[in-house]
């Protein structure tokens, strides 16, 4: 198998693991991202739905793809 075959595997399988794994390491540091950016509770709040909505959607969709080009 090509090299560059592998690395896209590999490439497809850790993103779904990094959009899994990083909504979890992503909420302990909200209160650090809230403090340096100078928000407020509601766009902190904010900025964590929107990456929670795009890890949803983007889970999905790498997981057929993983699957097809696996």
């Amino acid at each position: 198998m090509k090299l560059e075959v592998i690395a896209t595997k590999v490439g497809l399988a850790s993103f779904t693991i990094i959009m899994v794994v990083g909504n979890g390491l992503f909420i302990p540091i909200m209160p650090s991202i809230q403090d340096e950016l100078y928000l407020t509770a509601g766009q902190t709040s904010f900025l964590l739905s929107v990456f929670s909505y795009a890890g949803a959607l983007m889970i999905p969709v790498s997981g057929l793809v993983s699957i097809l080009y696996w």
